[in-house]
């Protein structure tokens, strides 16, 4: 299985640090998402579950900064393990806006979510770099939603693997799932399915 490496440096070289169960979960965060992984911290009654429900919500909320409550509790965590589980991408920049749909959905902005202005709507914010809304898609197909408009999107990083899986069980070589990702959304399949919606 591929990892992303500063996932595979924290389950395989501090493997001490957590229990079998818990490497497993965190081993599957590209495939499942982080769900699974949150329920099963929620079910022991692990702190670091109401940090995590906190900041997803804060994530895809229209407040400002953090609370300070949340900055403190997040101090309190592991880094390695929150820089982890907090991981997301920013898809479909608005300065490859010329592009073709395809590509422009490759180009990751370098900015953060936290970085980018809030907006007083919840899951948008603006980015002052292109000038553009990003908006935070916590599925599959509220990324599709948003890319077919041409907007910019914040996604969890183990999202992008679960966006492009297409079916098979195993693949050979470094496997560029955002392309595969773009496929699935900007490929001829994807426009006929689209087409096929809209003409009911």
């Amino acid at each position: 299985m591929w990892y992303p490496p500063e996932l595979g440096e924290l389950i395989f070289t501090r493997p001490a640090r957590f229990s079998d169960d818990e490497r497993n979960h965190l081993a599957n965060l590209p495939n499942v998402g982080i769900g699974p992984y949150l329920q099963w911290l929620t079910e022991r009654a692990d702190p670091r579950a109401d940090v995590l429900q906190r900041e997803l919500a804060w994530r895809a909320g229209p407040s400002g900064p953090r609370s300070e409550a949340l900055r403190d509790a997040i101090a309190t965590l592991d880094p390695a393990w929150w820089a982890v589980v907090t991981h997301e991408r920013m898809l479909n920049c608005g300065r490859a806006a010329q592009q073709p749909p395809r590509v422009r959905f490759r180009v990751e902005c370098d900015r953060k979510w936290s970085e980018l202005d809030p907006t007083g709507e919840p899951g948008r914010r603006d980015c002052s770099t292109c000038n553009r809304s990003v908006y935070w898609c916590p599925t599959v197909e509220a990324v599709a939603e948003r890319a077919v408009q041409g907007a910019c999107v914040a996604v969890p990083a183990a999202l992008v693997i679960e966006g492009a899986d297409q079916g098979p069980s195993c693949m050979i070589g470094h496997p560029d799932y955002l392309a595969m990702w773009s496929k699935r959304i900007f490929g001829v399949r994807a426009r006929i399915r689209r087409r096929l919606t809209r003409n009911g």
